[in-house]
């Protein structure tokens, strides 16, 4: 009766080992794909932290831009500010030169013509030394 048990109980081990490494086997390819999906979520967070550097890089570049540009607009307030004292002093200077003139009075016209010269003298862009 002995011998009769003993290969019973191999044949009936043998469908359960079967179906042991057959979920061994399953485990193994889920590892296998568990890891596959790993190495791309690795790569994603790779290309995604290049893409944050650059783009990092890229604000920099525009904040830099923009507090250029702020410059060159207050700069170019100044120069209009500038241009408007300017045209309004040479206007007066004209006026003054005009009345002169018409005055026939040789000092007034020449302290006019002195004016003027020195108004343009300190509006003149200075070249850098």
């Amino acid at each position: 009766s002995r011998p009769q048990s003993a290969a019973h109980s191999v044949s009936r081990s043998r469908p359960q080992s079967a179906s042991l490494l057959h979920r061994v086997v399953e485990a193994e390819e889920a590892l296998a794909g568990a890891a596959a999906e790993y190495d791309q979520v690795q790569q994603l967070s790779d290309h995604v932290k290049v893409a944050f550097e650059e783009l990092t890089r890229t604000q920099d570049h525009v904040s830099s831009l923009q507090n250029k540009l702020l410059e060159a607009r207050a700069q170019a307030e100044s120069a209009q500010t500038q241009a408007v004292t300017l045209q309004r002093s040479m206007e007066a200077a004209l006026a003054d030169l005009a009345l002169g003139f018409s005055q026939n009075d040789p000092v007034e016209f020449r302290k006019t013509i002195e004016n003027m010269a020195l108004l343009l003298a300190r509006q003149a862009p200075q070249s850098p030394q």
